[in-house]
């Protein structure tokens, strides 16, 4: 069945002049950049443990620097413990190994690193690159055998039997394992596995144990805790640039004043975007290409109003967008307008920098953007 509509070109006009009136021009826009609506932005650096990081950093690359702390689980029978406590038995040989799994910087830049005693108390959850540590200067490494994918070393025979001596002794100096250091000459971050794809430890100690005329034994172990200590200063702004980097930690704030949208009124959507500066802009060889915006509860100390609600800009190109309808949303319901932190997706993650125009870039058109559409409620 066909029907057939006849219309007169004035009244169709007064009646779409009606419905516009009565509905669509209660549907507003607010653009930061057509608009010219006032913002700011800045970035600063926060000290935070990388104890759940799934990497473990050494190697100093761009503005960074990365030690690593690795205490092994060891147990052993009470029948070697006997043998040891004894000096019936020895440690001919100690290696400790690592599979990489991540590079920061020029992947064919040089690498090396030194192992160190650690002489004080740390632990994965706490510690952080604030925090006090007390190493023995001497390198107790040697034969290192360093590749794309492992690296090795063997370490001190005499440190690791004092270790093991500790377990029924405790005159012997406490056990808190090894500290990594990047040797002078590098040029890279390289970020062990702390678990392979089969969820076992991916980074171990092996030990060669020597009865004479009894048995030689090989013994595996994995580490009871681990942590990387990032250190490094704020890089150097290009001017019209703000900053956000994973494990160092760097994040930005960013606020725009929505005062003018009234209170009645609701969020549409509301839709965030970022333009990255490629040139100032560093990744590892692999990186999640987004950036997470969390709303804050208080400006002047970070303090974020609820760390589960987070938005995700995805990259495509130099571009950063993504939809924050909701934070929008509760600065017209609520007031308390503190702004926006940004953070790289991965925090604890990798090293990646990314750069952003800020709010005061001179090009208008590569500012932070929010473009919101909202209804007014009757």
């Amino acid at each position: 069945m066909a029907f057939v509509l006849y219309s007169c070109k004035d009244n169709s006009t007064l009646v779409g002049a009606g419905l516009l009136k009565n509905d669509y021009l209660h549907v507003k826009q607010l653009d930061s950049y057509a608009d010219s609506i006032h913002q700011t932005s800045k970035y600063a650096k926060e000290v935070v443990p990388l104890g759940a990081s799934n990497y473990l950093y050494v190697g100093k690359a761009a503005n960074v620097q990365a030690s690593a702390l690795v205490k092994y689980a060891i147990y052993l029978p009470d029948s070697v413990l006997t043998d040891i406590n004894n000096n019936a038995v020895s440690v001919i040989n100690a290696n400790i190994t690592f599979q990489t799994a991540y590079t920061f910087g020029d992947s064919n830049a040089a690498f090396d690193f030194s192992v160190h005693k650690v002489n004080s108390l740390w632990t994965q959850i706490g510690f952080d690159a604030d925090s006090t540590l007390n190493l023995d200067p001497t390198d107790i490494s040697s034969n290192h055998q360093i590749s794309d994918s492992l690296v090795n070393a063997n370490i001190s025979n005499s440190l690791v039997t004092n270790w093991l001596k500790e377990i029924n002794d405790s005159t012997y100096s406490s056990d808190y394992g090894i500290c990594l250091s990047p040797s002078s000459g590098t040029q890279k971050v390289v970020g062990f596995e702390i678990l392979n794809s089969s969820l076992t430890a991916a980074s171990s100690l092996q030990i060669v144990l020597q009865k004479p005329g009894v048995y030689t034994d090989t013994l595996l172990f994995y580490p009871l805790q681990s942590t990387s200590v990032v250190s490094g200063n704020l890089p150097t702004a290009v001017k019209g640039d703000m900053f956000v980097q994973s494990s160092l930690l760097i994040n930005s704030k960013l606020w725009f004043d929505v005062s003018s949208i009234p209170k009645n009124a609701t969020i549409n959507n509301a839709e965030l975007t970022l333009t990255k500066d490629s040139v100032s802009t560093i990744t590892g060889n692999t990186y999640i290409n987004a950036l997470s915006v969390y709303k804050l509860a208080d400006s002047t100390t970070n303090v974020l109003s609820d760390s589960n609600n987070v938005f995700v800009l995805t990259g495509s190109g130099n571009i950063f967008r993504g939809s924050i309808t909701t934070f929008v949303q509760s600065w017209v319901d609520k007031g308390n307008n503190q702004g926006l932190l940004i953070s790289t997706n991965t925090p604890l993650n990798g090293l990646e920098l990314f750069a952003i125009k800020n709010s005061s870039a001179s090009d208008l058109s590569v500012r932070p953007r929010l473009q919101i559409t909202y209804t007014i409620n009757n």
